[in-house]
């Protein structure tokens, strides 16, 4: 999609995407600023970030209502798309908030946080989505 296809709705929430993650040490790739030159791109924005463990990775996709979220080390990578309809903000807050404690040994534990919010949270296994159920909270 391309810069001035957005709407203004669109062009805010992305604005509040980057702004959160940068303010929270994220750094956004050079595919950013050929989007805010209006170059068409695949997704609307991509970000990164390096704890102890891993490299993290968002991407937004504003037609779709989804991020992609990936937690990549040397031995193994895990891909989760999350379908955040209107709560975009809380599930940023909530990467966020474990951005320095999540791998992909203890992804299980911070990524019930995500469930917990409500959206749709899948995860890669062999080039399938399979929907992530948070089972400690079921009866």
């Amino acid at each position: 999609m391309r810069k001035t296809e957005m709407n203004e709705m669109q062009l805010l929430e992305r604005t509040q995407l980057i702004q959160t993650l940068s303010d929270s040490g994220w750094l956004g790739r050079k595919m950013n600023e050929l989007f805010d030159r209006d170059f068409w791109v695949h997704s609307e924005a991509i970000m990164d970030y390096h704890n102890e463990k891993a490299d993290l990775i968002l991407q937004y996709y504003v037609e779709k209502e989804k991020i992609s979220f990936s937690i990549d080390e040397p031995s193994r990578r895990l891909d989760f798309v999350i379908k955040f309809g209107d709560k975009l903000q809380s599930v940023l807050d909530t990467i966020v908030s474990f951005q320095d404690q999540i791998s992909v040994y203890n992804f299980k534990e911070y990524m019930r946080k995500v469930l917990q919010l409500g959206v749709s949270t899948y995860i890669l296994v062999n080039d399938e989505l399979v929907l992530l159920e948070d089972h400690k909270n079921q009866s």
